[in-house]
């Protein structure tokens, strides 16, 4: 319970009385068996049976042991549920034993709320996907290696399958439709972390440095233990670990939040997620300082680096952990707009424009995580050309985090192409004023981009665009209208091809125990992107036998209605 308005829930009864109580209860129904009829016997030991696995599964839920054992409980409700709502026939509706004026006494009254009588067959199907969705949140227990923890050298491969696979566990259980009970997302959470400890078993040191390892630190002497040994004070290590130390305890809440926040509801997720950003970019700046620091240990000259976001060369440091904080701070950012087009907050005639942002931001993703793949590869070629062996081990590390860069790289390239082509398809429509601009007698444009922007208002980097450049990267004035679309399809065709190349790339996704969700996600932006396409198709053939005025109209789904809900495709009519 989140807020029990000053109630006792009778937390004082010890559980141990409730167990006793329920047994006494199937004793007795078997005692009375002769009494009364064998199927309403059963009817009632099923029911108390139901009672006594669903306490056990909640107490099971505070162990962070097996959890083949601990979804027992929750196997076991599954298999009682069926003989009771087969048996409900028997029973006869007690209306006088529901209190409408003590149930108001338990929830609060701000908002004032309805109270919900759902019917037996709607309640049926809600708890067969309650002990479901109870089973499958056990599975992220799963992600530990025995073997990995006995050996000191193989510990960060343990944590980097716990971190990037966890992570998908977590963004693919939460973004169900519908998405899982309030209990579920709780217990979810409690998993994660509790009392300051991941899985039960690690601590938040542990999660923090095996995600530097595989996002920007792979084999770097910054996360060796041994620092922490030195005691020296003109000793370098001595000062890289205080630093680390102190970049972790200035991370750690921002860093926890997030798994915290997805274990919110959608329209929660959003508006927490608009205040991380904020916190991030403070992380960043402290990031910044102390990456600076870790320079003058170091003792590090800058790279020459070649990117595609740079015309020729380009020198720059590494600045790992700055690099680390802005590429969680701009996927953040991404999300709160794709979770937008999710909860169906934009109108219509702003879809050009938000697909454009969407895409600048995944722009520039991409050429962050590109920078973070340069530096990884030139750490490669260093451990591979210094004097000592390069082992297999560091081989495996580097690997890991080459394959999760590369997965990356793939899916913003993907988030990029496809939001510019929806972005172009919107202006498209609008120039032929298919997507009618919703009447605002009390505000203005401007003023509604203000508002729609207002998150991302306080953050320095990426800087947010001025209405003037938001309005003219969307509307593209200056180019012609044919030009688009061919634009359009040729990006489109080309994102369909990477979303098979993405397919078939499951090393990369980082996917274990989540692999048939994430292959429904991508299989679902396939289709959206192949639904661009022929929609995009239909409005260049209209152009080409020179008869877009014969286009009949436009839909614009919901959210609900779209293969993929961060893709709202427009259905054209010819």
């Amino acid at each position: 319970m989140t807020n029990t308005y000053h109630r006792s829930l009778l937390d004082k009864i010890d559980r141990g009385e409730i167990r006793n109580e329920l047994t006494a209860a199937r004793r007795l129904v078997h005692n009375l068996r002769s009494r009364i009829s064998e199927n309403i016997a059963n009817a009632l030991d099923f029911r108390l049976q139901f009672r006594t696995a669903f306490l056990r599964a909640l107490e099971l839920s505070e162990l962070r042991d097996n959890p083949d054992s601990l979804s027992l409980p929750w196997s076991q409700l599954q298999s009682i549920w069926d003989p009771i709502n087969s048996s409900r026939h028997l029973g006869t509706p007690v209306p006088e034993a529901f209190s409408t004026k003590l149930q108001r006494r338990l929830a609060s009254t701000i908002p004032p709320r309805p109270i919900v009588q759902p019917s037996f067959q709607e309640t049926y199907n809600h708890f067969k996907r309650f002990f479901a969705d109870g089973i499958e949140v056990l599975q992220i227990l799963n992600y530990k290696d025995s073997q990995s923890l006995l050996v000191r050298s193989l510990y960060h491969t343990l944590m980097r399958r716990w971190l990037t696979r966890n992570q998908n566990f977590v963004l693919a259980f939460q973004s169900q439709k519908p998405q899982p009970l309030v209990y579920i997302r709780a217990l979810l959470q409690s998993l994660i972390i509790k009392d300051m400890v991941v899985l039960g078993k690690y601590s938040i040191r542990q999660i923090i440095d095996d995600d530097l390892s595989i996002v920007v630190l792979p084999c770097s002497n910054l996360l060796d233990p041994a620092n922490d040994t030195v005691e020296a004070p003109h000793d370098a290590r001595f000062a890289i670990a205080h630093q680390m130390e102190l970049f972790r305890q200035r991370v750690a809440g921002s860093y926890f939040e997030i798994y915290r926040a997805l274990c919110m509801n959608r329209c929660r997720l959003r508006r927490t997620l608009c205040h991380s950003i904020q916190d991030w970019e403070m992380v960043q700046m402290d990031a910044e300082e102390i990456d600076h620091l870790l320079q003058i240990q170091l003792g590090e000259q800058p790279s020459v680096l070649r990117l595609r976001s740079e015309t020729g060369t380009t020198t720059g440091h590494c600045l790992p952990l700055s690099s680390w904080v802005y590429l969680y701070k701009l996927r953040l950012m991404e999300w709160i707009v794709q979770l937008g087009f999710e909860l169906d907050i934009y109108q219509p005639d702003e879809l050009a424009g938000m697909y454009w942002y969407l895409s600048s931001l995944a722009k520039t993703r991409l050429y962050h995580a590109e920078r973070i793949q340069s530096f990884t590869n030139m750490h490669l070629a260093k451990l591979r050309a210094g004097p000592y062996m390069f082992s297999a081990a560091k081989a495996e590390k580097m690997n890991r985090s080459l394959d999760y860069l590369k997965g990356v790289l793939s899916e913003t390239t993907a988030t990029w192409e496809l939001s510019y082509c929806l972005s172009v398809f919107y202006t498209v429509l609008g120039r032929l004023d298919l997507i009618a601009s919703q009447p605002s007698p009390y505000s203005s444009n401007e003023l509604r981009y203000e508002v729609r922007m207002k998150p991302f208002a306080p953050i320095g980097l990426p800087p947010l665009p001025s209405y003037e450049n938001f309005v003219r990267h969307a509307a593209q004035p200056g180019r012609p209208t044919e030009d688009l679309l061919e634009e359009a399809i040729a990006g489109a065709q080309s994102v369909e091809r990477l979303y098979e190349m993405i397919s078939s790339s499951e090393k990369m996704a980082f996917v274990a125990n989540s692999r048939e969700r994430w292959k429904e996600d991508v299989n679902n932006c396939r289709k959206a992107t192949r639904e661009v396409i022929l929609a995009l198709s239909t409005v260049k053939k209209a152009f080409k036998n020179g008869a877009p005025g014969q286009l009949r109209g436009v839909e614009v789904p919901k959210s609900t209605g779209c293969y993929h809900p961060w893709w709202i495709i427009p259905k054209v009519s010819d």
